[in-house]
């Protein structure tokens, strides 16, 4: 477990947009908007189908490997599966 702001969360999407080193990812005080907050959530937002996509096409080939009786990839091949969590959400209301 790694505790890291946005903004070195953000340095490290620079490096590597998928963020593979991360298995999960829990984005705490989002309702604190600043523009990092911003920036990370729409990339937030395009890697997990992108990464969903990417687990599902290493599962087919994978699956074919097995089925050509082919050796299993390094464990550094693959990418952790994304489970979605449901969550609420509030009304903000704006005062005047």
């Amino acid at each position: 477990m790694k505790f890291i702001t946005e903004g070195i969360l953000l340095r490290e999407a620079e490096e590597d947009i998928l963020l593979r080193k991360y298995s999960a990812l829990v984005l705490d005080e989002v309702h604190e908007r600043n523009t990092d907050t911003d920036i990370l959530l729409a990339i937030v937002s395009r890697i997990v189908p992108l990464r969903a996509k990417l687990w599902q096409e290493q599962q087919e080939r994978l699956q074919a490997r097995a089925t050509a009786g082919e050796a299993s990839p390094a464990a550094d091949d693959t990418l952790a599966q994304i489970t979605p969590l449901k969550a609420r959400l509030h009304r903000v209301f704006k005062c005047k």
